[in-house]
């Protein structure tokens, strides 16, 4: 059999007769992905097969070369007809299955169904991949060990290998594994597109992009490619490359099936270059059942529909849930946990046990926040672990924490979810606070299942996570008016004082940024540091008519990419179509390191927030730098961020209730210029010497708010 003793091999191990064999020949050529020419072959050999084994042979070959559903099934019919107990029918089944995601098929298969491998060694491969995908990792090792010597070393068991290592979290070394196997067959395109993923997640800066290069040279823009290629042009930060590809993706879909998940892809795109409007058009793609669209994807659509606060959220966000329940251990691990603390008397003044989650620590704002408020804190009277779900190797910032004295700090970044969700709860945490709510790294399905009797979401989402064991969401008066006019499943708890903090420690470098000194010249130039996302259209044509009623008037921006134009022209044309003219706006270069970005703010005499999605770290970051910031209070949670910030620097005069005001204070500011431009350093002091630069003060606020939760919930 031509499937177990030679398909297998390495290019370079393959005999040099097998050119003189057709049928060694057509297999050689389908190993090395030349497929119509391995099909042109097989189609001629298959009018006249010499014997049943040759027609065998060559209709396992056809069904190699053919992976679509019908094709599939009509070839494996025909197999089972000619030879229904030969044991490579199963394995092309069990591969089938794999395929198309029919995990019922493949457990409810007899026993000697998996005992044809003591015949035919690939079955192991099907097993071993059964085994991953259920999660029974140390049984797919074994598997995989019990494969005869010679073949130990062959693609499809490094790829294996590296599939077990990736279900671990240590991506890195699945990267460094596949490697030397896509260099050495680098004709195998799936190895290739193995290898982009791969990339990614192990967040591989040196090889991503040379490896993204080397399969597209190679392979060109392969369907299954695109979609890694859409990843890596977003982490680039050229979402319109990153559009390209995605309506590429969508392209193949439409000929080949409908395709959710390539929708999701675009939507990421388009979301990137400030068109989030686009999703409430698009329901089919929020609600699809689609069960071929991958976890990662559906837990996107929880975070996308939040930001656009649509009616549909609570539909996506049940929909990941149910499919976090119907994993095979779930109703085991989420069985309730007994903590000692929760069975101590009540009291307020004990001491806690508090467990900051979060996957941001890198230089990121959740970790910056945090870093300050430990930092100042003094005389901490509970117990204080931050936990990384999330390692970011070497652009991790853990090791700052590492280095506060009164601070736990534990790496929980690699494993399985149930391998944290154990390491976690043997904290014995009272409270556990979830800091990145549906955003990248994020530990939703832990806290379904709950981690601690008081669970709290704070600093790090924009909406309510909507997990019902979510307890609390907590945040200010300015954060959550009353009433409150969002969906939500969290029971509100708002403190008395605003809910962050900025206090920059020594130990990251904007603290030692001196205020920027005022670089504008002639007239009033307002600005925007946030991202592209946040450039709604209503925002634009807001931004149009204040330009419009002052000549002098410049808009400062730097959302793109200095070699990104065609993000640019397309944040152009989205400008004119809102009536703000392109040219009335100074485009600033992406800055080098975060001194510089900081420095950059001297460019800017006023700050404008946008809506409905606002800033909250810009606006911390403008305040620090002497830049004031104007914002329009929304109705709910991400359009009142700044709002909070503002009010927590005692600068309320600068938040308004109206689009005309908002309007009539930043024309306002035109006519005060010069003291602006002198009097920098008064914004730092406001933020200074009010709540939002008293980071011990937060902390006493949080502790307190700890322990009434925690006796609350007893």
């Amino acid at each position: 059999m031509i499937l177990q003793h030679s398909y297998f091999l390495w290019p370079d191990q393959w005999p040099e007769t097998s050119g003189q064999q057709p049928l060694l020949q057509a297999a050689r050529l389908l190993r090395l992905q030349q497929f119509q020419a391995a099909e042109a072959r097989l189609l001629l050999l298959h009018q006249q097969p010499s014997t049943q084994q040759s027609a065998l042979e060559l209709l396992v070959l056809l069904r190699l070369r053919f992976v679509q559903l019908k094709e599939c099934q009509e070839l494996l019919a025909r197999l089972e007809q000619l030879a229904p107990a030969e044991p490579v029918v199963a394995f092309l089944k069990a591969q089938f299955w794999l395929q198309t995601a029919a995990i019922p098929e493949l457990l409810g298969q007899p026993a000697q169904f998996w005992r044809a491998s003591e015949a035919f060694w690939p079955l192991l491969l099907a097993q071993a991949a059964l085994c991953i995908h259920l999660n029974k990792l140390k049984r797919a090792e074994q598997l995989l060990h019990s494969i005869p010597l010679p073949w130990r070393d062959c693609l499809e068991v490094i790829r294996l290998r590296c599939r077990l290592l990736e279900r671990q979290q240590r991506h890195r070394d699945a990267l460094a594994f596949l490697l030397p196997a896509a260099e050495r067959f680098p004709q195998h395109w799936p190895t290739q597109v193995h290898l982009v993923d791969l990339t990614i997640k192990a967040r591989s800066q040196e090889h991503a992009l040379p490896c993204m290069r080397q399969a597209r040279a190679l392979h060109g823009d392969a369907p299954e490619l695109l979609p890694h290629i859409v990843n890596i042009d977003l982490l680039r930060n050229r979402p319109a490359d990153a559009r390209h590809a995605a309506l590429s993706e969508r392209v193949w879909h439409s000929v080949r099936s409908v395709g959710t998940e390539a929708s999701t892809n675009l939507y990421n795109c388009y979301d990137r270059l400030g068109y989030g409007e686009w999703l409430p058009f698009k329901p089919k793609t929020l609600l699809s059942s689609d069960r071929s669209l991958s976890l990662e994807m559906r837990e996107n659509r929880c975070m996308q529909a939040a930001s656009q606060e649509l009616p549909e959220t609570q539909a996506v966000i049940t929909d990941v849930l149910v499919h976090y329940r119907a994993h095979p251990d779930f109703a085991r691990l989420a069985a309730p946990v007994e903590h000692q603390a929760s069975r101590s008397a009540a009291h307020p003044d004990k001491r806690l046990t508090v467990a900051w989650i979060t996957a941001d620590l890198a230089y990121h704002p959740v970790s910056r926040f945090l870093l300050g408020f430990f930092t100042a804190a003094s005389g901490l009277r509970h117990r204080h672990v931050v936990v990384d779900t999330c390692d970011h190797l070497a652009e991790s910032n853990r090791n700052l924490f590492e280095m506060l004295p009164a601070l736990e700090v534990v790496n929980y970044g690699a494993g399985e979810w149930p391998d944290k969700l154990r390491r976690i709860r043997e904290l014995q945490a009272d409270v556990a606070i979830d800091l990145s709510g549906w955003t990248g790294g994020h530990f939703m399905r832990g806290f379904l299942a709950r981690l601690a009797p008081v669970q709290i979401s704070y600093l790090g989402y924009f909406a309510s996570t909507g997990v019902p064991q979510m307890d609390i969401w907590l945040g200010d008066g300015q954060l959550f008016p009353e009433p409150m006019q969002e969906w939500h499943v969290e029971s509100i708890h708002r403190l008395s004082r605003c809910f962050i903090a900025w206090q920059p420690p020594e130990a990251l470098p904007e603290a030692g940024v001196e205020v920027a000194e005022a670089r504008a010249a002639g007239g009033i130039r307002f600005g925007s540091f946030n991202h592209n996302r946040k450039l709604s259209d209503r925002t634009l044509r807001v931004w149009g008519e204040l330009l419009a009623s002052l000549p002098d008037a410049a808009l400062v921006l730097k959302a793109s990419r200095r070699d990104d134009a065609a993000t640019q022209t397309l944040l152009c044309r989205r400008m004119q179509r809102q009536g703000l003219d392109p040219a009335r706006v100074i485009w600033l270069p992406r800055a080098e390191g975060p001194v510089d970005h900081l420095r950059q703010y001297g460019l800017i005499d006023v700050a404008l927030d946008c809506f409905p999605n606002g800033g909250c770290t810009t606006t911390c970051e403008a305040l620090w730098m002497g830049t004031p910031v104007l914002t329009l209070t929304g109705h709910s949670y991400v359009s009142r961020m700044s709002t909070a910030v503002l009010h927590g620097a005692a600068m309320a005069e600068w938040c308004a209730p109206s689009l005309q005001q908002y309007l009539s204070l930043a024309r306002d500011q035109a006519d005060r210029l010069n003291c602006l431009r002198q009097n920098r350093e008064h914004w730092r002091r406001q933020l200074i010497t009010n709540p939002l630069g008293d980071a011990a003060g937060l902390m006493t606020h949080l502790e307190r708010a700890f322990s009434a939760l925690a006796a609350a919930a007893r």
